[in-house]
């Protein structure tokens, strides 16, 4: 049976939240106030270094470190391309009278 689309929607828009936080967490630490520079390279070379201190980063929730995580990523397959079950659908039968 495969995943339903609203399942399907909802994670690829938690997946979205996450990254759109970490953009905006990296944006308000690193790049609030603007930065001074002289040259778009100059701008270059300290988003390279500010990118170099945040691998030892952790992720809250996560328990591999940003370097791993992206030492990892040539490794994994692509998603198919053709929806696949997500979980197994189950519907409990509920006696009225049960306490919980």
């Amino acid at each position: 049976m495969p995943a339903s689309p609203d399942l399907l929607q909802l994670l690829r828009s938690a997946q979205k939240r996450r990254v759109e936080q970490e953009g905006s967490r990296f944006q308000r630490n690193q790049l609030v106030p603007s930065p001074r520079v002289g040259s778009l390279a100059e701008f270059n070379e300290r988003l390279a270094g500010i990118d170099a201190a945040q691998d030892g980063r952790h992720v809250h929730g996560a328990s591999a470190s940003v370097r791993i995580n992206l030492a990892e990523a040539p490794l994994l397959h692509p998603t198919p391309a053709a929806d696949f079950e997500l979980g197994t659908t189950l519907t409990p039968l509920v006696h009225p009278n049960a306490g919980t």
